[in-house]
């Protein structure tokens, strides 16, 4: 499967057929267009990499065709990078709710071939307060992935958890923050975080299959039944699927949030790297332009500009 081609199928909508031939649709002078566009990043662009709407915090770095989350075979490191436009998640009134969509693709990797069977400890999309486009939690390395504080380090006490939802995929089990349920069985799980580290819904891998390699990854919330979904493709191609319940006003979610990428390593190291995204919500008017592949016309999701779900 291309690295591209989950995100491909959300542009399916912006042709039309013209004389037979299937040409794309011209949307350049549509009124909408006029707004400030979400990107479809492709991180080997150096334009996409250094686009003035990402900023990098901790040891996040723009690095060749990808975004380095944490530092090459570096233990205790941890970074995030996070979209300037936030995004609205419901209405005035709290009754109407906005979805979204999100796609990325991703790598966790061996960075130090001294130490092949070490896992750091993974990394996360994240939705969250205007706090986190410029600072990230105490203490917030290892097992935490940059995005809760260590509650457990007495220097922390009584600071209030991030008003953070996550979708963590995670390769290194830790005894006192991870499900119980994946004791005994291969560490890597996929998960969603809400206000916590510890996962409240999460789907293991089966023995001999693990979160290695450039995946593949979609997460859909839909506003009107409060259900995250959660689809991951591996390496090989492997799908697997995860959905919860999840309320982001009554998890502290603020109604202007913003959404990003975190990843850490503890005393164990592997690479975290990020090399494509597209987010498009019905919270607001956000549409996902790009220029086309043979004339240059811009394409824009339309149903990107639909208004709340009722």
């Amino acid at each position: 499967m291309q690295c591209d081609a989950i995100i491909q199928t959300r542009l399916a909508a912006d042709t039309h057929t013209e004389g037979g031939r299937e040409r794309e649709r011209d949307f350049s002078h549509h009124p909408c267009c006029s707004l400030q566009p979400w990107p479809i990043y492709n991180f080997s662009k150096p334009s996409d990499l250094n686009d003035s709407n990402l900023t990098y915090l901790g040891d996040a770095s723009a690095s060749g065709d990808r975004i380095n989350l944490t530092k090459a075979a570096t233990i205790w490191s941890t970074g995030r990078v996070v979209h300037l436009q936030p995004v609205r998640l419901w209405d005035a009134g709290g009754n109407k709710r906005a979805s979204f969509t999100t796609n990325f693709s991703f790598a966790i990797s061996i960075s130090d071939p001294n130490r092949p069977y070490e896992r750091g400890d993974g990394m996360a999309f994240f939705i969250g307060p205007s706090s986190a486009t410029t600072t990230m939690p105490s203490d917030a390395n290892g097992a935490f992935l940059g995005l809760f504080n260590n509650l457990s380090n007495p220097s922390n006490a009584g600071l209030p958890p991030p008003q953070t939802v996550g979708v963590e995929f995670d390769p290194h089990y830790n005894d006192d923050l991870d499900p119980p349920g994946l004791a005994g069985h291969p560490p890597d799980h996929i998960g969603i975080d809400i206000y916590n580290i510890s996962s409240t819904y999460y789907k293991g891998l089966p023995k001999g299959l693990d979160l290695s390699g450039t995946m593949l990854a979609r997460v859909e919330y839909d506003g009107r039944s409060k259900a995250m979904s959660v689809s991951l493709w591996l390496a090989n191609g492997e799908p697997y699927n995860l959905t919860g319940q999840v309320d982001l006003m009554a998890a502290g979610v603020p109604q202007d949030a913003y959404v990003g990428f975190s990843a850490a390593t503890g005393a164990q190291v592997e690479d975290h790297q990020l090399m494509s995204w597209s987010f498009s919500s019905t919270g607001k008017s956000i549409i996902l332009c790009t220029t086309g592949r043979t004339t240059l016309v811009i394409r824009c999701i339309l149903t990107s500009i639909v208004a709340f779900r009722g």
